[in-house]
């Protein structure tokens, strides 16, 4: 779907735009991409490849509350 689109192109954008960001907008902003996308279904291994993570960051930000 369109949505599911944006959200893809929206990720590629930010894991490429990296280098000017502060630390703690770029954990925020990984963050907001790892319950995205585990909500549109994608397993956490995926998540991890896709947002060149490790599988267990991705998990443990699954299974941490939000803020």
């Amino acid at each position: 779907t369109k949505s599911y689109l944006k959200l893809l192109g929206d990720v590629q954008k930010t894991s490429s735009s990296r280098d000017g960001q502060s630390s703690k907008a770029l954990v925020i902003e990984t963050r907001e991409n790892v319950v995205r996308l585990a909500r549109l279904g994608w397993t956490p291994a995926k998540i991890a490849e896709r947002l060149n993570i490790s599988q267990g960051e991705v998990e443990l930000i699954l299974n941490t509350p939000g803020e």
